[in-house]
């Protein structure tokens, strides 16, 4: 018998019990849909995350946590060979404070080479970078950061930096200096993020230190007059694991997004793992009727069985036919739970927001753009092969059973 006839003595038995097999097929479906669509959530809920860890990070940037850093220790980091650039931002640690016609703002400066901002993600949303040191790009939020509560224009207007002495800022010495506001950047990635920092040349940093050295001459209080923040990013991805090792090794403690990123993949993969577990039950309770169905077509086909035997058919053979029809039955429910989860899954990503939404009063929820179910290959595959896998072994007992029968005791029946 060739595999053409193979297939089509299998059709034609299938055809001859639509409804059983309609039935055996409709049970793998759901089985292998609510896998399908349980484990998606699991992937939905991790590319989810993932992209909220992207969104404000940069995935080549390594962070070094030192409030200084030794002039000799920045070049070596500089001269490493993964290293594309090297920023360094500073915030003044002194009590300071910045008006606006009088009105007092909760930014802060803080300290940046625009020519090394530039190269990276520092964009602005209206304005021009600045060209002397009393030129300042503010936060985009600085409008709305004033105590009173108003939000305003300050695109091309004067703010004043004033340092106080002993925190006196009326009645005592204060040091006092003007700015104008030529830029504003762009917003943050992430919409609850407020940004209303007053972001400085660093060339204005020895007039800062040259005013609190009046102020207080302590060396140790001039030491911490600013806190620095040191970005080192490497020229791929590729590379910045062992930049990591390499400034770790300086004794130096660093955070790259990539170990966020190693840590959440540990934990979904074994969320996963679990959705997928729970799932495959359904397809074990599927591969019950999988296996009643072909335990009635080899006692149906017991007569039928006994004149193949007697023309010569090979017992490995009559198993094959059996096992390929149980094997079509899990690929045909594997086929249509796919097409099904899919479109489960599209629907649950369209109005879970707007159920969760309505449910919360809460009008963030849609924009959040949370996903909540995902379909991969990989789960597709997986999926694909428990289904289709339990479907053959469902089979393979009542196939071995049609192997044993008599040919005298089968061709005594009337079935």
């Amino acid at each position: 018998m060739t595999f053409k006839e193979q297939v089509l003595y299998i059709r034609r038995h299938m055809k001859k019990n639509r409804l059983r097999v309609f039935m055996t097929i409709l049970a793998t479906t759901m089985g292998t849909a609510f896998l399908i669509v349980l484990a998606s959530i699991g992937f939905g809920l991790h590319e989810t995350a993932e992209r909220e860890i992207l969104s404000n990070a940069n995935i080549t940037e390594v962070k070094v946590w030192a409030d200084q850093m030794e002039e000799k220790d920045i070049r070596t980091i500089s001269q490493l060979p993964g290293v594309h650039i090297f920023a360094q931002r500073s915030r003044v640690t002194i009590p300071d404070s910045v008006y606006f016609n009088e009105i007092e703002s909760n930014g802060e400066l803080e300290l940046i080479d625009y020519d090394i901002e530039r190269q990276l993600d520092f964009k602005l949303k209206e304005g021009r970078f600045p060209e002397t040191d009393r030129e300042v790009v503010v936060g985009y939020h600085f409008g709305e950061s004033f105590i009173d509560g108003e939000k305003k224009d300050v695109l091309g207007k004067a703010i004043q930096y004033v340092i106080p002495k002993d925190g006196e800022e009326e009645d005592g010495e204060q040091f006092e200096d003007t700015f104008t506001i030529v830029g504003i950047k762009e917003a943050p990635a992430r919409e609850w993020n407020s940004d209303s920092t007053i972001f400085v040349s660093r060339t204005y940093q020895p007039q800062i230190m040259d005013v609190y050295k009046q102020f207080e001459p302590a060396e140790e209080m001039i030491d911490s007059l600013f806190y620095n923040d040191y970005a080192i990013h490497a020229k791929s991805a590729e590379v910045v694991k062992d930049l990591k090792a390499e400034i770790e090794a300086l004794g130096y403690n660093t955070y790259s997004v990539l170990d966020e990123i190693e840590q959440f993949d540990l934990f979904f993969t074994a969320f996963k793992m679990g959705l997928v577990f729970v799932g495959t039950i359904a397809v074990l309770i599927a591969s019950i009727g999988i296996f009643n169905t072909m335990t009635m077509a080899v006692t149906e086909r017991t007569r039928e069985i006994g004149v193949m035997k007697a023309l010569g058919m090979s017992p490995k053979l009559i198993q094959r036919l059996f096992i390929m029809e149980s094997a079509w039955i899990g690929v045909l429910g594997t086929a249509i739970a796919i097409v099904i989860s899919y479109g489960v899954s599209f629907l649950a990503n369209q109005l879970l927001p707007l159920i969760l939404e309505f449910a919360m009063k809460d009008e963030g929820v849609v924009d959040a753009g949370i996903t909540f179910s995902t379909i991969t290959l990989p789960l597709i595959l997986i999926a694909s092969t428990i289904s289709i896998a339990v479907a053959i072994i469902s089979g393979f007992r009542p196939a071995k059973k049609a192997t044993k029968i008599d040919i005298i005791e089968a061709m005594r029946t009337n079935m």
